[in-house]
């Protein structure tokens, strides 16, 4: 077997076992949205079950803080006994998880603390909604 092979072979085992471990470094936190099937071929059985839908729980904003343009900014990532918020689409989330990224002297520091819609729209909102907590609601 030539070295070529060989290093097909490997890639191969190697791409099979990351796509099998990937289920378990999925966000445990993320809501999941499930829909029950009803049996479309026997109409007995649609009639005997109730059709069952069922949708994510929707977002109880009355229990949730809302920030000002002011309040979001103390969370900036300066205080490191505080937590690191960043705004998008009206819904504050915690990065605080992403520190490294957020800190002061991060990548992304001039979001930390801020309304980041603007930006967020153009790259890096879906990885927030989808990554991060929210934690509140933001109102100017």
């Amino acid at each position: 077997m030539s070295r070529t092979h060989f290093a097909y072979i490997l890639g191969t085992i190697g791409f099979a076992l990351i796509l099998t471990a990937f289920p378990f470094f999925q966000n445990e936190d993320a809501p999941t949205t499930t829909k029950t099937l009803v049996d479309v071929a026997s109409p007995e059985k649609s009639e005997k079950e109730p059709k069952v839908e069922t949708e994510p729980a929707p977002l109880i904003t009355e229990t949730l803080p809302v920030f000002s343009k002011a309040s979001l900014s103390v969370y900036n990532g300066k205080d490191p006994s505080l937590p690191i918020y960043i705004a998008f689409e009206g819904t504050v989330y915690d990065v605080t998880e992403g520190k490294r990224f957020y800190e002061p002297g991060g990548a992304y520091d001039f979001l930390s603390g801020t309304d980041g819609t603007e930006l967020l729209k153009v790259v890096g909102g879906s990885t927030i909604k989808a990554k991060y907590p929210v934690v509140g609601t933001y109102a100017e």
